[in-house]
């Protein structure tokens, strides 16, 4: 899933540059869509390892629940995404070691977060597979 992410990410990242690049009538509402693609694999990139660790599933699955879960909590995902956000500007502009800080302190604040937002799933399998060990005699 990690390579396609980023070779999903990366084709993405062209298809931004280009159409922000190139000057025609049809570039700009181009870019503004690429931007919408660009908020969706956010949102499922913030989710997908999570769920792939969690849960035992297809790949397309995972990906589908991962996009579901962003849309069913949007709430928390705009959080995660501003934490992100803040924590990376923060560290071009105001404190560049947060920059090395960055990559541990994003999961470890989003892991709360998706603590919460799998709570409900987490309950609901344990159930099912406490009620699979149970035989009636």
């Amino acid at each position: 899933i990690g390579v396609l992410m980023l070779l999903f990410g990366g084709i993405l990242g062209f298809n931004l540059w280009f159409y922000m690049t190139v000057e025609s009538s049809f570039s700009k509402p181009m870019f503004v869509i690429m931007l919408m693609f660009l908020w969706a694999y956010l949102m499922v990139l913030h989710y997908v390892f999570a769920v792939q660790a969690q849960f035992e599933n297809t790949i397309k699955n995972t990906l589908l629940f991962s996009f579901a879960l962003a849309i069913r909590k949007l709430g928390w995902t705009v959080i995660m995404l501003s934490v992100t956000v803040l924590i990376v500007v923060g560290g071009f502009t105001v404190f560049l070691p947060l920059l090395l800080l960055a990559p541990g302190l994003v999961p470890f604040i989003n892991s709360y977060i998706l603590n919460r937002c799998f709570k409900p799933y987490l309950e609901a399998a344990e159930e099912e597979s406490a009620g699979e060990g149970m035989t009636e005699e």
